[in-house]
């Protein structure tokens, strides 16, 4: 379980609804109070106190702060600068959420420790008591005794009011008055500093090695409170500098400022926690945030097996198969022999392994048969051998219905037919969806763009109306459903003609990754269904899919120069390079490396002619290795590829001129009517067994 997802148990607990924490773009922690989400930062090495930290505090927010009374709030209060009701009001959100939740104090106390540490104040090089009063409080009231604080007696009463605030009014009557007693305390400060100025002189001139020497008498503390309220001109002399080498600049401090508005320690912890983000765009890096689709986008997308059905012309199907029939008949006859080699394979890896697994124990009572072997054998009792029972499997399947699948989309969904009966013939659940791009359909697109509008996103997120999921087959149709889906994709695998795609399946564009983020939830759903311990999942696809496109939201800012993004879906962190023109990777290999961090397999079938290998394959020496295999056996074989823990291939050498009814008839026959078949069918059957067993 990530850490995101650990804290946003915390978070719904601490705020007592089932509120939604995601990490975003943005430079500091934030709730939204409409839409009740939490947003928290990417840090470099963010610790978990620190994570506690920010949850803790901004609950309190979502739990007591009004509108006004929100960090981001551009509303003016009169007599209270943003700074100081700042300061006060998480006085306040902090004392009640530690008051109703005490256990959370040793986390903020470590969490505060953590900011220091970091010098996130600005505080370390400095003597904290020289500060202004507001910066005094603002360290005082968050560090809770970390820091040594001390205030005059005249500062004293304004803590004491500003600690035991309870309500909004009392924040704002604390923050009046203490900016009432800043103006005063200014005033005072500048009428001396007037009296002490007399003697000062009027112009300084700075040139370069200017103070260098050890001798030097060093600049007083009223003439530097001159120079910074100008009343003492400070001229640069710059030719003294020139040829001079450049020396590194000295980190942020706290200056001595006038500016009552203004509390140093709260500016530059805000501005030290956007910096510490995670290369993020809004601080200068080249990383950006997108949110995964929700499992209710996943839906909106994804068309089930019922409106996929009667969206299909059954009337010219039924004709049409009276034309397949004796194809038909004798495709499941040889449908038999590969499905009952696959299920050979599989059982008899099962049963190795239940085998391997097994233990035996003495039953207490002695074995006569053994008796006679007590002066050299201790096992001289009954035994009984355990078990365990075999993990339960499940399968899911994505085919890719895209046009560039045209020419071997027959052939995959010839292979698919055998991948679904072996599942039906050894209890295995599954399910099967198509993808390709929201085309045909009654106002297909219209429908999963209006769906898609109802639930939006303001944040930066994967833009998912340009995907559309079917479901084609599954385990949980009724028989006569399954009968009639498992005909349609068999007139599929032989005809291209446009009755037996419904206008649900019409092939378009291959939106292979947003596919794949919405498989998981599918995925799952899936497992929470079937309670399976054991998912495969498989694709079967030429591989490679359109650009990743991407909603910019509310919490980028200013012009992107964006090389690498991190996406979070499930509590699971995509990260994939982005080139502008083609946004991500084009195989899904990152949306399936997630997948295989699930504890779920996967597994692709490619059918492939032989002048694609050197594509599949880059390097030259394995590429050759590969189509010698292919042309000796049929097939080839790549593991821990592409984020698939097993590609197989297999295929024929398609010719251009080749028509694809044609070439589908010669595909069967060369591969049926043969020793070769056969023994190429036990391969691969072999092969996907060994995999998914």
């Amino acid at each position: 379980m990530s850490v995101l997802v650990k804290k946003s148990i915390l978070a719904r607990l601490l705020a007592n609804e089932n509120i939604t924490v995601e990490q975003t773009n943005h430079s500091t922690a934030y709730f939204d109070i409409d839409k009740r989400i939490l947003g928290i930062p990417y840090w470099k090495d963010i610790s978990s106190d620190l994570y506690d930290l920010f949850v803790g505090h901004e609950i309190g927010h979502a739990l007591y702060t009004p509108a006004d009374g929100w960090h981001s709030s551009t509303t003016e209060i009169p007599n209270c600068p943003r700074a100081y009701v700042n300061i006060i009001e998480d006085i306040r959100i902090e004392k009640l959420v530690l008051n109703e939740y005490p256990g959370l104090l040793s986390g903020f106390m470590r969490g505060y420790q953590d900011l220091l540490d970091r010098d996130f104040f600005g505080i370390k090089a400095i003597d904290i008591n020289t500060l202004s009063f507001t910066n005094r409080l603002n360290i005082f009231a968050k560090t809770r005794g970390l820091v040594e604080v001390r205030f005059t007696s005249t500062e004293q009463p304004y803590v004491d009011r500003a600690m035991a605030v309870k309500t909004w009014k009392d924040v704002l009557a604390s923050c009046t008055e203490i900016y009432a007693f800043m103006k005063e305390e200014l005033k005072k400060h500048r009428e001396e500093m007037k009296e002490v100025g007399e003697g000062l002189p009027e112009k300084i001139i700075i040139k370069a090695g200017s103070g260098s020497n050890e001798n030097t008498t060093p600049m007083s503390q009223e003439l530097r409170d001159a120079i910074a309220n100008g009343e003492v001109e400070v001229e640069v002399d710059i030719d003294s500098f020139n040829n001079q080498e450049a020396t590194s600049t000295t980190p942020d401090s706290i200056g001595n400022s006038d500016d009552i508005d203004v509390v140093e320690t709260d500016s530059l912890l805000r501005n030290c926690i956007a910096k510490a983000l995670v290369d993020s765009i809004n601080t200068g890096g080249k990383t950006i945030y997108i949110k995964g689709p929700t499992a209710a986008e996943a839906n909106a997308i994804t068309s089930s097996y019922e409106n996929v059905e009667n969206n299909r012309c059954l009337k010219c199907n039924s004709d049409d198969f009276e034309k397949l029939a004796n194809s038909y008949i004798k495709f499941k006859a040889r449908l038999k022999l590969d499905v009952n080699a696959m299920v050979k394979e599989f059982e008899m890896r099962k049963t190795a392994r239940r085998y391997a697994r097994a233990t035996q124990s003495p039953k207490g009572s002695l074995d006569v048969n053994q008796l006679h072997k007590y002066k050299y054998d201790d096992n001289i009792f009954k035994s009984v051998t355990h078990f365990d029972d075999d993990l339960s499997h499940g399968m899911i399947m994505l085919i890719d219905y895209s046009g560039s699948m045209e020419r071997i989309l027959p052939k995959v969904l010839k292979q698919l037919l055998v991948l679904v009966s072996f599942c039906k013939r050894v209890n295995i659940p599954f399910e099967v969806y198509g993808f390709t791009t929201p085309i045909g359909g009654y106002n297909n697109s219209a429908k999963i763009f209006k769906s898609l509008k109802e639930i939006e996103n303001t944040n930066t997120s994967i833009c998912m109306d340009g995907t559309h999921i079917f479901e084609l087959i599954s385990s949980k149709l009724t028989k006569q459903k399954y009968e009639a889906a498992f005909k349609t994709l068999f007139g599929q695998s032989k005809s291209s003609h446009n009755n037996w795609y419904g206008s649900l399946e019409r092939k378009g564009g291959t939106p292979l990754n947003t596919a794949l983020a919405a498989m998981y939830h599918h995925i799952d759903a899936f497992r929470k269904t079937h309670k399976v311990q054991k998912l495969n999942f498989i694709t079967l696809t030429d591989g490679y899919g359109d650009k990743l496109p991407i909603n910019f939201g509310k919490d980028i800012i200013g012009r992107l120069n964006v090389q690498n993004s991190i996406i979070d879906i499930l509590g699971m962190k995509i990260v994939q390079p982005i080139t502008y023109g083609c946004y991500g990777n084009n195989n899904g290999s990152a949306f399936l490396e997630g997948i295989r961090k699930m504890g779920i397999r996967t597994v692709n079938y490619h059918i492939i002619a032989e002048y694609q290998i050197k594509q599949v394959i880059k390097n030259k020496d394995e590429a050759e290795i590969a189509t010698a295999k292919y042309k000796k056996e049929g097939y080839f074989v790549l593991d821990n590829v592409d984020g698939y823990d097993r590609r197989i291939f297999t295929g024929i050498a398609l010719q251009n001129n080749t028509n694809c009814a044609e070439e589908d008839d010669a595909f069967a026959e060369s591969f049926t009517n043969s020793m070769f078949s056969k023994k190429l069918s036990r391969l691969i059957a072999a092969k996907f067994a060994e995999i998914i067993s």
